[in-house]
């Protein structure tokens, strides 16, 4: 295992974790007030490449955009064209496309 391989693993967990905890519309809160969808953005942007990692930011970011407060926010940074990239990316990836789809569709309610 690479150290790479290693940061990816540590990445994909915490978007993951953080995607279960924003599942509680007041930690949402929470999480958006510290700047959480810049962050996830800037992974997405950074480790696109791979799918896993792409899933999990995909996850949490639409878990972050349940509330009109949330979705506001990830629609002004940019997210619904960085979700739209990722699915041209990794059309092949289960993954990716389910999760990809749904934060899209959610953006789109």
């Amino acid at each position: 295992c690479t150290s790479k391989d290693a940061n990816r693993y540590v990445l994909e967990r915490a978007c993951l974790t953080l995607a279960n905890v924003c599942l509680d519309e007041e930690t949402a809160e929470d999480v958006l007030k510290k700047g959480a969808t810049h962050l996830l953005l800037e992974a997405l942007r950074s480790h696109g490449a791979t799918e896993s990692v792409t899933a999990a930011i995909c996850k949490a970011l639409n878990n972050l955009s349940c509330t009109t407060r949330g979705k506001n926010e990830v629609l002004q940074e940019g997210v619904l064209q960085e979700a739209m990239t990722a699915l041209q990316r990794h059309a092949a990836h289960e993954g990716v496309v389910c999760e990809a789809t749904r934060l899209v569709s959610n953006l789109c309610e």
